[in-house]
């Protein structure tokens, strides 16, 4: 398990996001979906997303507005003014797509991916045993098992951990490499980045999002079409989920 400095913890908790968006299609078939899909964008972008993409491995198919806040939030592509295309590391992932690199990308745009399953670094867990656990050390206030799940949901399917009887999941070797390359976040940096109330952290807004207000303050005329707008801001709040 790597552990990075505080000030480098504390940066990448205030990164990452919280909830990983669903991905529709059945778990087993999760990884092969997002091959199939990242494939027909690196072919030719979406410009239609209420169009439904052909996928071979599943039989109930869905608009790529279902699948897009998947894609984008992983980081796979980039949605400006409606179109879908390939980030960067969605051609990356293209040339060689593995269930490893899936997995890096996961933990690095979501909290506490890597740090599930740090907990099964001792002894094999129920989902449970996890969920507590990490509420615990985290001080979450979680209402139920959704998070703890889908985050063990896809390191189950990205081949980290594996089922052992009696309903406990232990680290598998692919997840015990990714624990020794993953940089964790320590509840202790946790605990302290919470209370510090004073401290505010303005973002960047993403890549579309500043191609829209770039618009809007290059093109005086398109505020008389519209008198509403989405504001996106940031505030430091205490996420109850």
């Amino acid at each position: 398990m790597k552990i990075a400095d505080i000030n480098k913890q504390r940066s990448e908790w205030k990164r990452k996001g919280w909830s990983i968006p669903e991905l529709r299609g059945g778990k087993q078939e999760w990884f092969n979906i997002v091959v199939e899909l990242v494939k027909i964008i690196g072919t030719k972008s979406v410009v239609d997303l209420s169009a439904t993409p052909e996928l071979e491995i599943v039989d109930t198919l869905y608009p790529w507005r279902t699948y897009a806040p998947f894609l984008k939030g992983i980081g796979l592509v980039s949605n400006r003014s409606g179109v879908l295309s390939l980030s960067d590391d969605g051609v990356k992932f293209l040339q060689l797509p593995s269930k490893g690199a899936l997995a890096s990308m996961l933990h690095d745009k979501y909290r506490l991916v890597g740090e599930v399953l740090d907990f099964l670094t001792f002894s094999p867990k129920t989902v449970e045993d996890v969920d507590k656990e990490l509420c615990q050390q985290y001080c979450l206030d979680w209402g139920n098992l959704s998070n703890t799940r889908r985050r063990m949901d896809w390191l189950e399917i990205l081949g980290l951990i594996e089922g052992v009887g009696g309903r406990k999941w232990a680290l598998t070797k692919a997840g015990k490499e990714a624990l020794e390359n993953w940089e964790l976040v320590t509840p202790e940096v946790v605990e302290a980045v919470t209370s510090n109330n004073e401290e505010i952290v303005i973002t960047t807004p993403p890549p579309e999002i500043d191609e829209l207000l770039l618009n809007l303050k290059s093109n005086p005329a398109l505020h008389q079409k519209r008198n509403t707008y989405n504001v996106w801001f940031l505030v430091p709040i205490e996420l109850k989920i």
